[in-house]
């Protein structure tokens, strides 16, 4: 069944148009009926068992190391002043975004200058992990949700939503983590990523053979569109910026010919915050970057290499690829390894779907 009504329209950004070509022969409307058929139970629960969360009376440089001991990089933030019976709408107050969190601690280290650059031990040392300059690891998170700095809202579907609700959050309103809220008892009981969504879709490929069969040309996937790129010899502090200016997850990195070598994504800002020599690695060249943390990102989960992909592949091929690769987007190349565009995870499940009203139903 349908969730309660949505906030207003304008708490989401306007959807974009969609698609103009038709699936046949297996139509729209099978595919958003079998999407709708399956709740979000049917989704895998978190790796470890129960949602972490944070709390508003922990130090950020607590909620930092929390979430860094489980490997995840976002949780939500309970209300500590909320008590034990309240509703989840008393409770649950935000989302805490690990990779925002840090360019917020990023910034404050640039602007300290009273907090002190660490030398490393030898050539390939393993970075250790840096305190955070008090003027912001002291801060509790309540402090910093009520600063805006760097928190999402809190958007749960219940437990009765569809994967077709999933989808359009997702994909269409570009939402990247859904909590999921047992309206009954306030609990909650799952975390919904766009990467665990793809998991989904991929299990379940035969229920959607005909779409995931079509090419990425078929599917309008393959239209050249701008890339926030940089080049290798610029300073890896370009990457970043655009990807804070643009909020985007990745940025490519270009050869001399203008070929795809490498990429640096948001969670490298992750690793430069728990390394040493911050400022020194910012400004490195983008290939020296890459070279420098090759050795130090096992354990990391971040990928140095682009991931690509052509038009002339399927739909299924290229889902299945980012799926192994556990990446939120893809570079789709031609002749070689020039760019074309970016293909991301949101691209991909607004496939899926289209709206066909005005209405998004979350709790």
């Amino acid at each position: 069944c349908l969730l309660p009504k949505a906030p207003a329209r304008s708490s989401f950004p306007p959807p974009p148009p969609p698609p103009t070509h038709t699936h046949t022969p297996q139509k729209m409307d099978d595919i958003r009926n079998k999407l709708s058929q399956t709740p979000v139970t049917a989704l895998p629960t978190t790796p470890l068992g129960e949602v972490v969360t944070v709390r508003t009376d922990m130090t950020l440089t607590q909620a930092v190391d929390l979430l860094h001991a489980h490997k995840i990089l976002a949780a939500p933030i309970i209300n500590a002043e909320a008590k034990a019976d309240a509703e989840w709408k008393e409770k649950y107050i935000g989302m805490m975004d690990m990779i925002r969190a840090c360019f917020v601690v990023l910034h404050a280290f640039t602007q300290d200058s009273t907090i002190p650059e660490e030398s490393e031990t030898g050539e390939g040392a393993e970075a250790p992990v840096v305190p955070l300059p008090s003027s912001i690891g002291h801060k509790l998170i309540g402090e910093l949700k009520e600063e805006d700095s760097g928190f999402f809202p809190f958007l749960p579907l219940d437990k009765d939503a569809s994967y077709l609700d999933a989808v359009m959050l997702l994909g269409t309103y570009r939402i990247k983590r859904l909590p999921v809220v047992d309206e009954t008892s306030g609990k909650l009981i799952n975390i919904i990523t766009q990467s665990s969504m793809l998991r989904a879709l991929v299990a379940a490929a035969d229920d959607y053979k005909s779409l995931m069969a079509k090419t990425l040309e078929e599917l309008q996937l393959a239209d050249k569109k701008e890339v926030f790129t940089v080049r290798m010899d610029q300073p890896a502090r370009k990457a970043f910026e655009l990807i804070k200016q643009f909020s985007v997850s990745a940025v490519p990195v270009l050869g001399v010919q203008g070929d795809l070598v490498g990429n640096i994504s948001a969670r490298h800002i992750y690793y430069v915050v728990h390394s040493a020599n911050k400022l020194r690695r910012l400004e490195m060249s983008a290939a020296e970057f890459l070279r420098s943390a090759e050795d130090e990102l096992q354990g990391w989960d971040i990928k140095n290499t682009a991931i690509s992909c052509k038009k002339s592949d399927s739909l299924l091929d290229v889902m299945k690829k980012m799926e192994a690769a556990g990446i939120h987007r893809i570079y789709l190349v031609e002749d070689g390894h020039k760019l074309v565009r970016v293909i991301s995870l949101c691209d991909i499940l607004e496939r899926f779907v289209q709206l066909k009203d005005d209405s998004c139903d979350v709790l």
